[in-house]
């Protein structure tokens, strides 16, 4: 299942990308920060991000948080 969650380097992101991934999930990740690329994430979005950058992120998933 392909999820997408935004806030995923924060508090409850973090753990809730961690327990998906463990059970063998994709998980995309969309942070503001600079810590999504050091964490290895993927999807660093910032608020400069365009309606387009938000739409091919979410093509496909089976859920967004």
């Amino acid at each position: 299942m392909k999820v997408v969650i935004a806030g995923g380097t924060g508090f409850l992101g973090s753990g809730l990308a961690a327990s998906l991934r463990a059970d063998r999930h994709d998980v995309v990740t969309h942070s503001r920060t600079r810590r999504s690329r050091r964490a290895g994430w993927r999807g660093r979005m910032g608020s400069d991000a365009s309606a387009g950058d938000w739409a091919a992120a979410l093509d496909g998933a089976d859920a967004v948080d």
